[in-house]
């Protein structure tokens, strides 16, 4: 359950609150909305600690329009992301430059920074996303037909990519990456 609840701590304090009338198993199950389930009643406590969403909410506040876009738009990405996927996918519109906006979103705690054996990667918090993915649907049909569209260009050349390095003998790096990828992969042939 910490695991699920990207280990915030107010959000594992709220998912705590709810042992009271809920198994941990049930508060597991219903974390596909965690936004709804994570809400204390508590009036005493600040009103941007009193549920999950107004947490995000208080963050998404604080972030320039670009960073914005660029948050909505990299959401897409459920397995981290490199800076050249990033480019790919999110640069475009008032996201005149993606790595200055992967940088504010960093500052502001909503990315983090991890190197494996791929290179250097983003990574997302589960909650971020979703919270993410709800902003984007608020956007309307033309950014996230343009997204879908994106996003598929990228895995398509992604592919491709990975099949001419294979050919050329670099199996081993085209496993790793591929192993990297795999999430975001499979969230494009959803999204398809």
């Amino acid at each position: 359950l910490c695991r699920t609840l990207d280990g915030l701590p107010l959000a594992i304090e709220l998912a705590a609150a709810r042992v009271r009338t809920m198994s941990v198993e049930d508060i597991g199950a219903r974390l596909h909305d965690r936004f709804t389930l994570l809400r204390s009643t508590d009036r005493t406590s600040p009103h941007r600690h009193r549920t999950l969403h107004a947490v995000i909410d208080w963050s998404w506040n604080l972030l320039d329009p670009d960073q914005r876009a660029a948050l909505r738009r990299l959401c897409r990405f459920p397995g981290g992301f490199t800076l050249d996927a990033a480019v790919a996918v999110a640069q475009w519109g008032e996201v005149a430059d993606v790595a200055d906006a992967i940088d504010g979103l960093v500052a502001q705690s909503m990315l983090t920074v991890a190197e494996d054996r791929t290179g250097l990667r983003y990574l997302m918090l589960e909650t971020v996303r979703e919270f993410g993915d709800e902003q984007l649907a608020a956007t309307g049909a033309d950014e996230q037909l343009q997204l879908t569209e994106r996003t598929a260009v990228w895995a398509e050349q992604y592919c491709r990519t990975a099949i001419r390095c294979f050919l050329d003998g670099a199996q081993a790096r085209v496993a790793r990456a591929a192993d990297a990828d795999y999430d975001n992969l499979l969230a494009v042939l959803r999204h398809g």
